[in-house]
């Protein structure tokens, strides 16, 4: 598993920026209720 991490790390992963990144925690958060719905049915 170590060498597996250690690859990982090797790799650049672009992220929005944090702004973007808050409007995405926000719209998830929204639909989680639809989610939880579907999930109980």
């Amino acid at each position: 598993m170590e060498s597996a991490t250690k690859t990982v790390k090797n790799y650049i992963v672009p992220l929005p920026p944090l702004d973007e990144q808050n409007l995405i925690v926000e719209r998830i958060e929204e639909l989680m209720p639809y989610v939880d719905q579907y999930d109980k049915a």
